[in-house]
Formats: C-alpha cells, structure tokens, sequence
C-alpha cells in the first residue's frame, strides 16, 4: 500500500470513494480506496520513464487529465475503460533566460468550462486544452514581457543562486 513508505505520491485527487494519485518517483498511476486504505495500481503511463511525470490532475466527464511536468505529453486515464492517452504538444523552444533544466513543463492546470488552461513552468506559453474537441491554443504574447522585465531585475545574471528565474509563473491555488 501506498501507506507503507515504498510510493510517494506526487499529488492526490479525490473523486469521492477513492484517491488517485501519480507516484513520485516512477511510472505509475494509483488508486486509494477511501474506506479500506488500500492502494491499487492502475498503471503506468506510456512511454514515460522519469520520476515526478505529473503534479497537477483535473477530472472531468470520467477522465483524468494530467498535464506533463517532467512527463513529454499530456496523459488522459479513462477511468471506466481503464485505459490511457497521450496528448502531445508543439515542440516549443525552451526559453534560454530561464535557469536550465529537465522539461519541468507545467505545474497547474485550471478548468474552465469545457476548457484546461495548462500554467507553464518552463513551457513558453498558456496552454488552452478544448476537452471536447481537442483544439489547443498557444497563448505565447505575455511571454516576452516578462522575459524583458526578467533581464532588467539585477538577479537575472544570478539565476544559479537564486528561484527568482527557474520557472515563468509558480501560482498558488488561492491565487487562481
């Protein structure tokens, strides 16, 4: 069971009866039974082979949606047919200003409607998933702003020594 210490959890969504939650430190997806405390494996997403894949999780209409961290695509857990999706992306440039790093993507996703907006991390852009049509829009004009203020603040040569430079936008859930 994930209560014994061999699995950490990188975050938990709770649907009612059960948690589910992607582990931290490899490939896997798993469930928790509420009443029990038992954990059970769902498994693991295709094609990733890296630690903390996924921090964020958004249900909606029996589908969890994860978007990528460390992951190379966004993954989709049917949770009725038990099956798994893949969603990729443009391949967009990483921003050289930025501390450097593995993918680390995004690290929230916010619903709206029928909509996911993907925050970044180190993605250049606001992701808007249409979960109905699976249209994608690159919300890319914010970015130069901010990477123009970015060189102007006296950290931006010291990115190094400080988490003033390693991620575009780190919101909080009470932010959003």
């Amino acid at each position: 069971p994930l209560t014994a210490g061999k699995v950490l959890a990188s975050h938990i969504h709770d649907d009612g009866p059960y948690w589910w939650c992607s582990a931290y430190d490899c490939n896997a997806l798993f469930r928790v039974d509420k009443k029990t405390m038992i954990s059970e494996f769902m498994g693991s997403f295709p094609e990733e082979n890296t630690q903390y894949l996924y921090v964020d999780v958004h249900e909606q209409g029996g589908k969890l949606y994860f978007p990528p961290f460390n992951a190379d695509q966004m993954a989709v857990y049917d949770k009725k047919r038990h099956t798994f999706e893949r969603i990729s992306f443009q391949q967009q440039e990483k921003l050289d200003w930025l501390r450097p790093g593995p993918n680390r993507y995004f690290t929230k996703v916010v619903p709206y409607q029928r909509f996911l907006f993907l925050v970044g991390n180190a993605y250049p852009a606001i992701v808007r998933y249409d979960m109905e049509s699976g249209e994608m829009v690159y919300c890319t004009d914010w970015v130069h702003h901010l990477e123009q203020a970015a060189r102007q603040s006296p950290h931006w040569m010291k990115w190094n020594e400080t988490n003033d430079f390693n991620a575009l936008l780190r919101p909080g859930r009470e932010v959003i």
